[in-house]
């Protein structure tokens, strides 16, 4: 028995962003970068090395305004997650298997 015919291919035609999406694109990589200082920052803690954040930044209200932007930039990815669990859960209600 021979193998199924592959599926045809479907050129991918380029998408051009609007300025929603390059502002989305913006958020996501600044979120990145501040949760890596924030894992940075608590793996230097965990080895008592003390806080790289208030060494780096030696102004205490500086530090603070960076570690609170590591915090929204936390509940901002939390909150991504949960909507991309609860999209996934609904398009399989519906028998569409969703694949990112």
């Amino acid at each position: 028995m021979s193998a199924p015919a592959p599926a045809p291919m479907v050129p991918i035609m380029p998408v051009k962003k609007t300025i929603a999406h390059k502002v989305h694109d913006g958020v996501l990589l600044g979120t990145s970068v501040l949760l890596i200082v924030g894992g940075l920052n608590w793996g230097s803690i965990a080895l008592k090395q003390g806080d790289l954040v208030d060494k780096v930044l030696k102004n205490p209200k500086h530090a603070r305004v960076v570690k609170g932007l590591v915090g929204l930039s936390a509940l901002y990815c939390l909150w991504g997650l949960i909507l991309h669990i609860y999209k996934s859960q609904q398009l399989k209600k519906k028998g569409i298997v969703y694949v990112d």
